[in-house]
């Protein structure tokens, strides 16, 4: 997912999604797992929104949908 922008679109099994913001990692990773944040170090992660729920399961791909520049 890396590389989609706020404003953008996809789809993720039955859901579709809209980038809201591309975050930094924080410290509440460690409170997940010991030594997570430390292993995620180089990515990023994405606060989304859902504009459609649905069923994602595991290895479903990420489809864009739209484009920052087409979603305004």
């Amino acid at each position: 997912m890396n590389g989609l922008q706020p404003g953008e679109q996809f789809r993720i099994g039955e859901a579709r999604l809209e980038v809201s913001a591309v975050c930094t990692r924080c410290e509440q990773l460690e409170k997940v797992r010991s030594r997570l944040r430390k292993e995620l170090r180089g990515r990023r992660g994405t606060l989304c929104r859902v504009i459609e729920g649905g069923t994602i399961r595991h290895l479903d791909s990420v489809e864009r949908i739209s484009s920052a520049s087409n979603a305004l």
